[in-house]
């Protein structure tokens, strides 16, 4: 799936004792507490594009390693003529930067819209406290800042801020904030949503079309 889901913050522990465990940020399905990025690309609805999806097994050159220095580079080729590319950089104070390409070498052009979305199984215990945010939180061009807890999206289950050219949404806790930053051209949708039956809360949004012609090679 290529997804981001497995962060252990080496340099801070869960308290003060030194010897007490480091702080996991980011954990993938099957552990304790999900929660995890993931990104990727939708076609219209009936299109007959396939797209990687949550079981694709991406490919990495042989000993690639993910540094400040050295980004890495998946390759997923559909076998329909789409070749798709995600590059994966980190800088020194933990900033991810995800591109992702797709090279068209079929004979029809192709529109994908890029996604991107943090999600968070259960409702981590939160600290209660007036003054300090603890849930989903965004920033949305003139709008500006959007705050929304825990309890108020499992009751509306979604918000959907308008569509913007900037800004920022994600999930914070006291200490630690997981955030997406969209960029690119033309507008994106953010949105945050809760599914009940899984008990997942989400901040994501949804990139404006980019379209690939034959033999041309396109970044969403």
């Amino acid at each position: 799936g290529g997804r981001i889901d497995d962060i252990r913050l080496k340099d801070y522990r869960e308290t003060v004792d030194p010897d007490s465990p480091t702080i996991v940020l980011f954990s993938p399905k099957g552990a304790p507490n999900p929660y995890y990025a993931d990104f990727g690309l939708t076609a219209d609805p009936g299109a007959s594009v396939r797209l990687p999806d949550a079981a694709t097994v991406w490919q990495a050159p042989e000993g690639a390693k993910l540094t400040p220095q050295t980004p890495v580079t998946l390759t997923f080729d559909n076998g329909e003529g789409l070749v798709f590319e995600r590059v994966i950089s980190i800088d020194a104070d933990y900033m991810f930067t995800v591109e992702q390409r797709v090279r068209n070498e079929g004979d029809a052009a192709v529109q994908v819209y890029p996604y991107g979305m943090i999600v968070r199984n259960g409702t981590p215990p939160t600290a209660g406290f007036y003054i300090l945010h603890e849930g989903l939180i965004g920033v949305f061009g003139d709008a500006g800042l959007s705050e929304v807890d825990y309890d108020d999206l499992q009751e509306s289950g979604r918000i959907r801020p308008a569509a913007v050219n900037q800004g920022w949404l994600g999930i914070t806790d006291k200490y630690w904030a997981a955030a997406l930053v969209p960029t690119g051209d033309g507008d994106f949708q953010p949105q945050f949503s809760y599914a009940q039956a899984t008990d997942n809360f989400q901040a994501d949004y949804l990139g404006a079309a980019v379209r690939v012609e034959p033999g041309a090679t396109a970044a969403a």
